[in-house]
């Protein structure tokens, strides 16, 4: 009987703002990932050659996004882009470890959907 190897994780960093690069780049994230054999793309507004050569080491590639105007809707949202990172924090640190970890909310957070009126 032969044990097969489980395939390594693909993983899709997003990177949308500048302030985003402390949580991805300039931490342990990517190192953890790869060290585990995470296959990681990175998707970013921003592509200089320092960014890029700080990111190399660890990802398969760096793919470019236009950065767009900001829309109402977005500003809107941007509210919320706190919880987007820690549960991507949260995603990274459960794949890399060997048990599932749960981890208490910065902010209790609920939502109410008041229009049309469902609630």
């Amino acid at each position: 009987m032969t044990l097969s190897t489980p395939k390594p994780p693909n993983i899709v960093i997003i990177i949308l703002r500048s302030d985003a690069i402390r949580n991805e780049i300039y931490t342990d994230t990517l190192p953890l990932l790869h060290q585990h054999g995470a296959r990681i793309t990175l998707l970013s507004v921003i592509t200089d050659e320092k960014f890029v050569a700080l990111a190399n080491p660890y990802v398969e590639r760096v793919l470019p996004i236009k950065e767009e105007r900001e829309t109402k809707l977005v500003r809107n949202y941007r509210a919320l882009l706190h919880e987007a990172g820690d549960e991507g924090r949260i995603a990274g640190h459960n794949a890399t470890s060997d048990e599932i970890s749960a981890f208490r909310r910065k902010v209790p957070l609920s939502i109410n959907f008041c229009d049309p009126n469902i609630c």
